[in-house]
């Protein structure tokens, strides 16, 4: 493989980055593999049914994954198409997190949740 033809290695999110996309996931704007895992479980879908790109991914882009430790999966459910697979919405672009970044991620997120329950119940006077 040429120097032209090799994909561009993973480009690590900034921290603006990953509070941007916890904020968008716990807001309900974000298809996350994993904050949706309970979802595609139960209607036993395959990533590749939601996120197109995955179902035509060629070797190459398979292993670029698996050099640059890709462990997750997401977009904008504004990017969705207009049909679902078992009320799965289905995508024709993605985007992709490494084991670092989806760590990182996830405590952005849990600390974003537990902000938003203690505010609710605090609301509701609990």
């Amino acid at each position: 493989m040429s120097d032209e033809t090799k994909p561009l290695p993973y480009q690590p999110k900034t921290d603006a980055e990953l509070e941007q996309l916890a904020q968008d996931i716990v807001g309900g704007l974000v298809f996350h593999n994993v904050y949706h895992s309970h979802r595609i479980e139960v209607a036993n879908v395959d990533l590749e049914q939601i996120w197109m790109p995955l179902a035509f991914m060629d070797k190459a882009g398979r292993e670029w994954q698996k050099a640059n430790n890709i462990n997750a999966v997401y977009e904008y459910l504004d990017k969705a198409g207009p049909g679902s697979l078992n009320g799965m919405p289905g995508f024709m672009s993605c985007h992709f997190l490494n084991v670092d970044d989806s760590r990182r991620l996830h405590t952005r997120v849990t600390d974003i949740a537990a902000f938003h329950e203690q505010r609710r119940k605090a609301a509701a006077g609990e």
